[in-house]
């Protein structure tokens, strides 16, 4: 795969779990964005959106470095590690 191409999948992707974390957000009755929680705020949500989004759609568990990569577009969003 062509380096342009790889970066532009990896931005989608980001842009995608980062979409999916702020509909959790919206579920759970919280308007803000994810740069706007506090970080113990951030923490809590973090924590039970992983739980809960651990399956797919079809049920079944995603892979612990699937999950892996989600913490690493939260962190490549907000700019630091979790």
């Amino acid at each position: 795969m062509i380096d342009g191409q790889e970066n532009e999948n990896i931005k989608t992707k980001t842009k995608h779990e980062v979409a999916r974390f702020h509909e959790f957000l919206v579920l759970k009755g919280e308007a803000r964005q994810m740069d706007e929680l506090t970080p113990q705020e951030l923490n809590k949500f973090l924590s039970e959106f992983l739980v809960t989004f651990r399956k797919k759609k079809d049920n079944e568990e995603y892979e612990p470095n699937s999950l892996r990569e989600f913490c690493a577009s939260f962190e490549k969003t907000m700019g630091f590690a979790l």
